[in-house]
């Protein structure tokens, strides 16, 4: 991630990910998309005319793909949001209490400088099939991060079920942590 990307970033809360990348994130979202245009052609060809085929399982499924797409994009949308911690430290503490607490977490980092990290975990399972990407800002007094499902590979999922959310507080609460101590 260039500079200019990180305060990109930074300046709209928001994680920046390049086109190919986006893609990726939202390759789910793409696929819901395509089975709501499906259902709709197989409905305009006239497969469901009559009136008592719009209580067939057919019809449920037009329903239920669009309502499922705009879920999948407005919850991604929502994740590449950056959760904002205070921390009081220069932009090099800030850096060293990152990079400790991502080892007492076990997270592999992938990018790391001095203003950007990028770490990913070792989680996934039966709710979430591939590891999150942590992306973390470095400034003064505060960092920025979050949490998304790998953008590296096609496994990704619209919905981590809430494996972000324990990342990413799972961090704040190490983060806290460690700070903690290095005070006392």
């Amino acid at each position: 991630m260039t500079t200019q990307h990180q305060q990109f970033s930074i300046s709209t809360k928001k994680l920046y990910l390049t086109k190919g990348r986006l893609a990726k994130y939202y390759f789910d979202t793409f696929i819901l998309g395509g089975l709501t245009l499906l259902f709709s052609v197989i409905i305009s060809k006239g497969f469901i005319t009559k009136v008592e085929h719009y209580s067939s399982p057919y019809f449920l499924l037009f329903l239920f793909f669009p309502v499922l797409t705009i879920i999948s994009y407005l919850n991604l949308r929502r994740e590449l949001q950056l959760t904002e911690l205070k921390t009081g430290l220069s932009k090099h503490d800030n850096y060293k209490t990152t990079k400790e607490t991502l080892k007492t977490l076990g997270w592999h980092i992938k990018v790391d400088n001095k203003g950007f990290i990028e770490a990913y975990t070792d989680n996934f399972g039966v709710w979430t099939w591939t590891d999150q990407m942590i992306s973390i800002f470095l400034e003064d007094n505060k960092i920025m991060y979050n949490s998304v499902c790998n953008v590296d590979t096609f496994a990704t999922q619209a919905f981590s079920w809430g494996q972000n959310t324990r990342n990413k507080k799972q961090f704040a609460d190490t983060f806290e942590l460690i700070l903690t101590r290095q005070s006392s």
